[in-house]
């Protein structure tokens, strides 16, 4: 499983300064590896380019032959429906505007969708300071 650890690779934990955030999402390569894991703690996760490194993970996952995973890390507790809406807030993988939240069945029904068609698991797991987990969420699960 190759891991991206935003935070503890590139000492960033404000993803909202698109300038810094979007010469990381450059360097973002997965190397035909299909299981992700990638590192959102200690991030704030507002933003859209949270999003847009997602994407850039998707994006080269999608092309790659078999089933794919993607695991995102965090560590804040949130309800499924907030930390959806925070992780894809204006994702164009998903088609998601960046001003609009959405309720968490047609969300959920969006992400299913998409990346069903792409053999793509996506797996959000909460965990706490101990990295034991507190919740854990699926989608696309083949």
């Amino acid at each position: 499983m190759k891991k991206i650890a935003i935070y503890e690779k590139y000492g960033i934990n404000d993803l909202g300064d698109f300038s810094e955030i979007s010469e990381i999402i450059e360097k973002i390569d997965i190397e035909s590896n299909n299981q992700i894991e990638l590192n959102l703690k200690h991030c704030f996760i507002d933003y859209p380019a949270t999003s847009q490194i997602i994407d850039r993970i998707l994006d080269q996952l999608k092309d790659l032959k078999g089933i794919k995973k993607l695991l995102i890390l965090h560590d804040y507790y949130l309800p499924e429906s907030t930390i959806l809406n925070l992780l894809l807030l204006g994702s164009q993988f998903f088609n998601i505007q960046a001003d609009k939240e959405l309720k968490i069945e047609e969300l959920k029904n969006i992400v299913n969708s998409k990346i069903l068609s792409y053999n793509i698991n996506l797996e959000i797991l909460v965990v706490n300071r101990a990295d034991k987990e507190v919740q854990k969420f699926e989608y696309g699960k083949i």
